[in-house]
């Protein structure tokens, strides 16, 4: 089952300047069950000693909703001007419990079983702003902007061992995780054209800030790691 929604809206402050703001988001429900069954037979013989019977239920629930709020401006030389602030989430709660039995060849006795559920909840959430600019200098054409951003992700999972209607919280299968980055970007370039030719040069650079968060029950290597480094993109 799937809802989206969208709605904009633009207001012309005059003729050279609009501002405008944009929803975007959706909600989704969905129910899953497979069924397997699979004949454990010994290399070299023909009958099987077990069969593994497993099902797989799978319950999720999406849900996402971003904003934008933008503002436009062009004169009549030709120079243009707009900055664009974005907000966004993206939250998930998956469910899903898989029974495993290992039956006898006649399927009618439990030899044993290995049940387990997981539960995943997740959450995303993005923000950034732009600016860009765009203007004639002499014979080139310049366009330049700046942009940030912020991404964070937060992960948990949850594995519980079920034996009947007890669920125990498996411990050495559980986590959390958590993602943070950060990045600052700026570009430019110049193009100009002549009556055969057409010539454009930029440079692009972006400095990234990110974090990694492990946090178990049992401690791990490298449980928080984090990065800084410039990057430069070149184009021509």
């Amino acid at each position: 089952q799937n809802h989206n929604l969208k709605a904009g809206l633009d207001y012309f402050l005059n003729s050279r300047s609009t501002v405008g703001v944009v929803l975007d988001g959706f909600h989704n429900q969905s129910n899953r069950e497979t069924n397997t069954r699979t004949p454990i037979i010994p290399e070299g013989t023909g009958d099987p000693t077990s069969i593994l019977t497993a099902q797989n239920f799978n319950d999720a629930t999406n849900r996402q909703g971003f904003i934008n709020g933008n503002y436009r401006f062009r004169d009549t030389t030709g120079t243009t001007f707009s900055v664009d602030l974005d907000y966004g989430k993206y939250l998930s709660d998956r469910t899903s419990l898989q029974p495993n039995q290992y039956l006898d060849p006649t399927e009618t006795i439990t030899l044993s079983e290995n049940n387990f559920r997981m539960v995943q909840p997740l959450e995303v959430r993005i923000a950034s702003a732009k600016a860009d600019l765009e203007f004639n200098w002499g014979e080139f054409r310049i366009t330049s902007g700046v942009k940030y951003y912020d991404v964070l992700t937060n992960n948990q999972f949850d594995f519980y061992d079920v034996d009947g209607d007890e669920e125990v919280l498996n411990t050495d299968r559980s986590n959390d995780f958590s993602y943070d980055e950060n990045v600052y970007a700026a570009y430019a370039t110049a193009n100009r054209k002549w009556k055969k030719w057409n010539v454009k040069v930029g440079l692009r650079a972006e400095q990234t800030l990110s974090e990694g968060r492990l946090t178990a029950f049992t401690p791990q290597d490298n449980e928080v790691v984090t990065r800084s480094y410039l990057n430069l993109f070149p184009s021509g």
